[in-house]
């Protein structure tokens, strides 16, 4: 097993990349600075698809979502395929004035904004089944239950946690094992920081950019989500069977850090670039 286990010392580094993922389990959004929010990045993981009982999808099942692409267009999300550029738009955030509908993310249900025909139809021709776009306003509190985090801690419609931390030196120490290299974005990270020592996120407690402070709280439990190729939608073996070679705790595969944002300021923004402290 790879995994550190004392306490880490002060490493000054700066944020490599940032990741934003509007839509749960659709394909992420490279960018340069993001407003950070308690349930995670502006826009991220706000929306998210259900099947005809209300309950979240996920490439965990339907890999063919990886295919669907999401790009920023001013006010607007465009959903898109390579088959299919013209694809559909949807708002980027639709607070008011639109339908409810009870929806289920793992054991949270709520009442989440619902509406949005033309998606509807367009995402079920996509997936080949029925299923619906919804979106959670700023009205549903979805609390984090894990006592390490502050109380009234809340979410999106993310799996358990609003961050997640990658260190650029763990995956590169990865792709040294494997035939062939992957890229950061089979992890779905938000947060990528430049590091020369694999896995030293292990031992942060901490990390701030000087304006923001994020806590991590735990590492990240691997799903079967990392062996789907973004690009093709195709799930392999990798990386899972060599992770789980160095990589396994508690019968789970670990990579990466889960965390929470620690407000001092409104609207505070990260960006690549940034210099960060990882204690």
């Amino acid at each position: 097993m790879f995994f550190y286990t004392l306490r880490a010392k002060i490493k000054q580094m700066t944020i490599q990349e940032l990741y934003l993922y509007p839509i749960k389990s659709l394909s992420g959004i490279k960018v340069n600075s993001a407003t950070l929010d308690a349930r995670g990045f502006e826009y991220d993981r706000r929306w998210m698809v259900v099947d005809e009982d209300g309950v979240f999808i996920s490439q965990r099942k339907y890999p063919v979502l990886a295919s669907i692409q999401v790009a920023l267009k001013g006010e607007l999300l465009h959903l898109y395929t390579q088959n299919d550029p013209t694809g559909t738009h949807i708002p980027l955030a639709p607070e008011n004035g639109q339908s409810r509908l009870q929806v289920k993310v793992w054991d949270f249900v709520c009442n989440a904004v619902d509406g949005f025909d033309a998606a509807n139809i367009w995402l079920s021709q996509q997936l080949s089944m029925k299923c619906r776009l919804v979106y959670m306003p700023k009205d549903i509190k979805r609390w984090i239950k894990n006592p390490k985090v502050p109380k009234g801690s809340i979410l999106s419609f993310a799996d358990g946690y609003p961050y997640l931390i990658i260190g650029s030196a763990s995956l590169a120490h990865l792709n040294k094992k494997l035939d062939e290299p992957i890229s950061m974005r089979r992890f779905r990270p938000n947060i990528v920081v430049h590091t020369n020592v694999p896995h030293e996120e292990d031992l942060w407690q901490s990390i701030g950019t000087g304006h923001s402070t994020f806590k991590l709280i735990k590492s990240c439990k691997r799903c079967i989500m990392v062996n789907v190729d973004p690009l093709t939608s195709i799930t392999h073996k990798e990386p899972l069977r060599t992770l789980s070679s160095y990589r396994m705790k508690d019968n789970k595969v670990h990579f990466g850090m889960n965390a929470i944002w620690i407000p001092k300021y409104q609207d505070e923004v990260i960006r690549v670039g940034d210099c960060c402290v990882g204690v």
